[in-house]
């Protein structure tokens, strides 16, 4: 334990123990046989914290911020009868009596509570339950009122054993690639308070081990630390819907002592279900601002269906009785809110039918007098509670009330709009609240992306994490998964990856751009492929939540509709890719085959004119009369659309994610098309996706035999350096004959991109081939000279095989080899260390710097221009000098702006 935490817990113990004001710091200094300066100096920081008060006076005394537990008062904090806001919950002298006394207990319990399991159905409540035992805690002066609450769900990282102990204990330092600093754990962070473990029986058995170690001796390490032994003062409160009597639980059930069981729905009472109905109905009327009436039938059926999914689908299949009614009651201009049966599904309608052998027990309940019950938004809720994974957005009402004005101001009749608003409203409850059973879980991912994918996307998330100020939200990691799916299908099959953004998205976002080159080098190393540059542009825009990552809200994006033959089939995809994508952007119009062709394509039209936001839609088809709409639909309304017929899947997810982030008409139709070659109908020419050849890097050892020094150089080369994985040989030429020497060479370069020159006499050949003395190469210091070289000169490559697709006026090959030994000759002179990343956003800006000078669209003026010339006169000087070979051999002239902004990238970008 920590020695600012050792301090709190003493200061905590002796005021509930004993009957003082405050304490000093010398007394606890003297207990805990500690310096009163350092006592002094933690007791300010947790004041500071807001968990300690400071009484000034002489001497100066502390005192926590908790409730005392004193002789005068000690009943009244630990009776298991006080008021407390376990009192608020529904059951609690009923089906929860029992669980509630005991998580009183175990919060009580002498001296820091006992570890605790909720067992019950999903959708029971057990995170509701935890929550009250965290707020009974705090209100019982166990817990003070800063004390955390930490939810962590193990079904999320179950197969991913590594990452989940990460999560939990904490990563050390070098743990693994990628892990550049020490992580705080969850464990860490709950420090004080509670940690929920919701689903625990996913954990794996690594997992477990560390957890029952944890549970039983109070201390824990860090992933990847051997050494330094970690505790935490933390009540772990976990959750399962499994079996009691598997033998996982058994595990668990001999070192939780306290085991709680949440009844279902069917077991509760129906006075206790028609409170639960009447409180939800409640919060409908708060949240959309209106007074609702509920027909008696509509309780009866919801006292009396089957619930599956107990107190969470009950919730939820209010909400959608509520939605449908409001979209009745603003269409139609009602004078009331009124919610009938035809508002609720089937399966709650057919809660009736079993009226006739429970209708005594109903009558007991319901006051049949009353033909509607009344909800105002007046009444107070029953407790405040954190963020229900049950409950609506707040705009919810407002976006129905917004999507019928829209639809009406578009000539849309009354009837089709709330035809076209209930199928959003039914679309949004299938997807997000009602289907419990189908929560995205890693299992459903490896069907998806494989496990090597998402592996690697797990390494991306947590090397993110750990390093960036952002994390990546778990709906993105099906996104980032088929992306870097789709990159290697797209790479593998010799097919380019062009991204049109990439020079703006490089200088927007510097950090996140650095952070994406080495999130490449973690795709590359795991998959065995190499990116190109442009990929890094989107998986920099990955990194980027606030520009380029989607939201609920759908505007600004291009819409997406999948129409198809058959009663359900586009419905099925659109569903699927929804899901998956937690969104609800995809549309679906399903064809029957009894459609009339007419009828369909008016479906298709209107469809189109409420998807658009002003941006067009790209419309996904099977085959037949669908695959000529989008051009009719086009020249009818002026809305952009662009057509892709055999539509799949995989087409409708990759749509789909694009269109979420905003990208534009013309960028997902080309990645869309792209996807699956034999499904999707390629329009581009195949000859211009074939893999271009890329030149070996050669490495040229010499003597004046060819086989003594030469050929011990080689040697030691591929000793000590790793020339595969950069496209690296090595060569042993005689150099006795200087001019069959370069004749060699000239043979050579127009097969091998030659990297470096190494031997004891230097051939001084053509600019831009270093040389390397040979007794160099025999000390570290020469072959990492070389090693960085070779390196140098991949990402050359790769960069110029990027750039090709993005200068217009300048050769990209060319400029490149010119670039280089600009940036060769400025790193020399001014002695410079360039890491990589920053290797590559040197040559990015000087090669759209000049593209733009010749396209004369580069007028820009630069503001600490007259600063920098003065303050770095040397590097100023320097770097203008050495773009003398640029102005030569581009005739362009580079203004003293351009020279002082990469005077100040210099200083920004070099080590």
């Amino acid at each position: 334990m920590k020695q600012i935490e050792k301090v709190y817990q003493s200061l905590k113990n002796k005021y509930t123990q004993e009957d003082k004001e405050g304490y000093s710091a010398g007394e606890l200094a003297k207990e805990l046989d500690l310096h009163r300066s350092n006592v002094s100096g933690y007791l300010n920081k947790l004041v500071k914290k807001g968990r300690v008060k400071k009484i000034t006076g002489r001497p100066v005394l502390f005192k926590p911020l908790i409730k005392r537990k004193t002789k005068g008062n000690d009943n009244k904090n630990t009776n298991l009868n006080q008021l407390t806001v376990f009192d608020q919950v529904i059951g609690k002298q009923g089906s929860l009596k029992t669980p509630i006394e005991q998580a009183k207990a175990a919060i009580l319990y002498p001296p820091n509570g006992l570890h605790t399991l909720l067992l019950g159905d999903t959708g029971v409540g057990k995170t509701m339950f935890a929550e009250l035992m965290h707020q009974f805690a705090i209100e019982s002066g166990t817990l003070d009122f800063a004390a955390p609450f930490i939810t962590f769900n193990c079904a999320d990282y179950a197969n991913n054993p590594q990452l989940l102990m990460g999560q939990l204990f904490g990563i050390k330092k070098g743990a693994y690639t990628g892990a550049n600093q020490d992580k705080e754990g969850l464990l860490e962070k709950a420090n004080g308070g509670i940690l929920f473990l919701d689903e625990v029986h996913r954990l794996p058995s690594e997992g477990q081990e560390m957890l029952f170690t944890f549970i039983d001796k109070g201390i824990f390490r860090k992933l990847g630390d051997t050494e330094n032994e970690l505790t935490s003062d933390v009540l772990i409160v976990a959750a399962t819907t499994e079996d009691p009597e598997s033998s996982l639980l058994e595990t668990f059930n001999r070192r939780i002592p306290m085991v709680i069981n949440l009844p279902p729905l069917e077991k509760r009472s129906l006075e206790e279900r028609l409170a639960l109905i009447k409180e939800f109905f409640q919060q409908e009327s708060k949240r959309i601002g209106e007074v609702i009436y509920a027909k008696l039938d509509v309780i009866k059926a919801l006292l009396l269906y089957h619930c599956k999914n107990n107190i969470g689908q009950l919730k939820s299949d209010i909400q959608l009785g509520c939605a449908r009614a409001f979209l009745s009651y603003m269409n139609q201009g009602k004078n009331k809110l009124l919610v009938d049966k035809n508002h609720f599904s089937e399966s709650v309608k057919k809660g009736l039918l079993n009226l006739k052998n429970n209708r005594q027990k109903i009558s007991q309940v319901v006051d049949n007098s009353k033909p509607q019950l009344r909800f105002s938004p007046e009444k107070k809720e029953r407790f405040i509670k954190q963020e229900d994974q049950y409950d609506l957005p707040g705009n919810f009402y407002n976006s129905i009330e917004r999507k019928l004005f829209d639809l009406k101001s578009k000539g849309v009749n009354e009837q089709e709009a709330n035809q076209i608003v209930n199928s959003d409203i039914e679309s949004y409850f299938e997807e997000y609240i009602g289907d419990f059973d189908s929560q995205i879980n890693r299992e459903e991912l490896l069907k998806i992306v494989g496990k090597n994918i998402l592996e690697v996307t797990e390494q991306i998330r947590e090397y993110v994490n750990n390093n960036l100020d952002t994390e990546l939200p778990s709906q993105l990691i099906l996104g980032l998964a088929l992306h870097i799916q789709s990159a290697v299908q797209r790479i593998k099959e010799g097919e380019k990856i062009v991204n049109s953004q990439l020079n703006e998205i490089r200088m927007k976002h510097p950090e996140e751009f650095s952070a994406a080159l080495k999130i490449t080098e973690i795709i590359e190393s795991q998959l065995g492929i190499q990116l190109p540059l442009d990929e890094v542009g989107y998986l920099t825009m990955f990194l980027c939540p606030a520009e380029y990552q989607f939201s609920q809200e759908e505007e600004d994006k291009v819409g997406v509709i999948v129409a198809m033959h058959g009663a359900k089939a586009a419905s099925s995809m659109v569903k699927v890719a929804n899901k998956l994508l937690q969104v609800n952007h995809a549309r679906a119009m399903d064809m029957p085959l009894t459609m009339d062709p007419k009828q369909a394509y008016s479906n298709v039209k209107n469809l189109v004119q409420e998807v658009d936001q002003g941006r067009g839609v790209l419309l996904l088809v099977d085959m037949g009369s669908l695959t000529t709409f989008g051009e009719l639909i086009h020249q009818e309304t002026g809305i952009e659309i662009k057509t892709i017929e055999m539509v799949s899947t995989p087409m409708v997810l990759e749509a789909t994610r694009k269109a979420i982030i905003s990208l534009s008409l013309e960028e997902i139709f080309d990645f869309t098309i792209n996807v699956n070659p034999y499904l999707g109908k390629k329009l581009l020419n195949d000859t211009s996706k074939q893999q271009e050849y890329r030149q070996t890097n050669l490495v040229i050892t010499s003597c004046f035999t060819g086989e003594g020094t030469a050929v011990k150089l080689k040697s030691t080369i591929y000793k000590n350096l790793d020339l595969e994985a950069n496209n690296a040989e090595v060569m042993a030429l005689n150099i006795s004959d200087n001019e069959k020497f370069k004749q060699k060479i000239k043979k050579l370069s127009q097969e091998y991109n030659i990297v470096a020159i190494i031997g004891s006499i230097n051939p001084k050949l053509a600019e831009g081939i270093p040389f390397i003395r040979a007794e160099e190469i025999f000390t570290n210091q020469g072959l990492r000279r070389l090693s960085k070289i070779i390196e140098a000169e991949d990402i050359y490559l790769q960069v110029a095989e990027s750039l090709d697709e993005h200068l217009l006026y300048v050769d990209a090959q060319e400029v490149i080899q010119d670039i280089r030994r600009v940036i060769d000759d400025i790193v020399e002179e001014l002695n410079l260390k360039v890491k990589e990343d920053s290797l590559v956003g040197w040559i990015l800006h000087i090669s759209f710097m000049l593209d733009q000078i010749l396209a004369g669209d580069r007028n820009r003026e630069y503001q600490n221009k007259e600063t920098i010339k003065e303050d770095y006169k040397k590097e100023y000087q320097i770097i203008k000098d050495k773009l003398k070979l640029l102005e030569s051999n581009y005739q362009l002239e580079i203004s003293d702006g351009e020279v002082c902004s990469l005077v100040e990238i210099m200083l920004e970008l070099s080590i």
